[in-house]
């Protein structure tokens, strides 16, 4: 878009006509809403990684004020307003782009401040070694992009304060000429070159190493085949943990579950629904039997696995919907690369059978998942309520609101 403006620009300079003049005063304010529209979207997004709010609401702010300037240029060049245009407008202009970018530049490092201390506000003993190599990459990251957003908005308001400068300077002199049309390029050249590089340190183009995650076996601890291990458990704990590994969900059985699912939960929106309210309003009443409350994948009619162990563990995140676990373990068990088309068949009528037909004929039907959700004995820990609140206005406290309500209905 930035290329887009300065050719434009250098047409406007060449031809010298309203047709191009009206371009430019259509284009070129619309490059530096982008840059603020991407400051905003990068602090928002780090505030959402961190579940965290506060920066991105006053970018927000000074996003849509930037509106201001660019209505302006539009009415006086489309009025015929041409000589307001040339000093009325850029006087507006440059003066709040170049305090917007300077607010923009402190809320960023503030907001990335603020998570970069959050981050290490929790000290990790030694046993976390693969956490405090995600939190030292996280930190890494996030310093990156600190760096990067107040480079680019400090430029950006030094570029509009020597545009200012130059509004000002050739409204004394009376003329425009070509020296003053050469000088009044050189920020805005100067503020692309250094947005591009920006974008590139963001991205990791000139340090792209991750920290090692690898962790290595702890001599303290013992093997958990060993006799060691085995002595320091009790019984019941050992029987516990063999009951849980032996738990599982067949492909075939999740599918069967998923089409069945508007029978016990009528309101079920697959597009709105997350894991989380499956399994309060169908996982644990369909899990209950004759006053007591099993796992779903140990119902009693289920007892029968005969020694079998789950073939994948599956890794996920119980805010996430219910059609993409549910399509991702699909595609895994037809030997698919990415879940989207089967979360689009799963949302058609006829969908699901067309998928057991393809995990019928790929030999998947009894492919074993253990999912938490359905492995784990849900009324033992959050059937019977909720945890006590965290403190208020705290992202702990948001989830856990979140977390007591559907996600449709609320």
């Amino acid at each position: 878009y930035f290329w887009l403006v300065q050719i434009v620009n250098e047409f406007a300079m060449v031809y010298r006509s309203q047709f191009w003049w009206r371009c430019v005063a259509f284009t070129s304010p619309g490059k530096y809403l982008m840059t603020l529209l991407a400051v905003w979207w990068r602090v928002s997004m780090a505030e959402s990684a961190f579940e965290a709010r506060g920066a991105s609401s006053g970018m927000a702010v000074l996003f849509w004020l930037e509106l201001g300037p660019i209505l302006t240029k539009v009415y006086l060049i489309a009025t015929g307003h041409r000589a307001d245009y040339l000093f009325i407008a850029p006087l507006y202009d440059y003066s709040y782009r170049a305090v917007a970018f300077l607010v923009a530049a402190v809320l960023s490092w503030w907001r990335l401040s603020s998570i970069l201390r959050t981050l290490h506000s929790t000290k990790m003993s030694s046993a976390k070694r693969y956490l405090a190599a995600e939190v030292s990459w996280a930190d890494f990251v996030l310093r990156r992009v600190r760096r990067s957003l107040v480079i680019v908005c400090v430029v950006g308001s030094i570029s509009a304060s020597i545009d200012l400068f130059i509004v000002f300077r050739s409204h004394q002199v009376g003329t425009w000429g070509h020296s003053w049309v050469f000088v009044f390029d050189i920020p805005t050249n100067l503020y692309i070159i250094v947005d591009f590089l920006t974008l590139l340190d963001t991205v990791g183009f000139f340090n792209i190493k991750a920290p090692s995650m690898k962790m290595s076996q702890s001599s303290s601890v013992a093997h958990p085949e060993s006799e060691e291990f085995e002595a320091e458990r009790s019984s019941l704990w050992m029987e516990t943990v063999h009951s849980l590994a032996g738990r599982f969900m067949e492909a075939g059985e999740l599918l069967k579950f998923y089409a069945e699912l508007p029978e016990s939960m009528p309101w079920y929106d697959p597009r709105r629904h997350t894991t989380n309210d499956i399994v309060r309003a169908a996982i644990i009443p369909l899990s209950h039997r004759a006053g007591r409350g099993w796992a779903f994948a140990n119902l009693p009619e289920r007892s029968d696995a005969g020694g079998l162990l789950p073939e994948r563990m599956v890794t996920h995140d119980w805010r996430n919907l219910f059609l993409h676990l549910v399509a991702a373990i699909l595609a895994d068990a037809l030997g698919k690369d990415e879940y989207g088309a089967i979360a689009s068949k799963l949302c058609l009528d006829g969908g699901p059978k067309v998928l057991r037909k393809n995990l019928e004929d790929s030999g998947a039907t009894h492919r074993r998942y253990w999912i938490c959700a359905f492995c784990v004995n849900q009324h033992l820990g959050i059937c019977g309520g909720f945890s006590p609140p965290p403190p208020a206005d705290t992202p702990e406290f948001r989830r856990w609101e979140a977390n007591r309500r559907d996600s449709v209905s609320g």
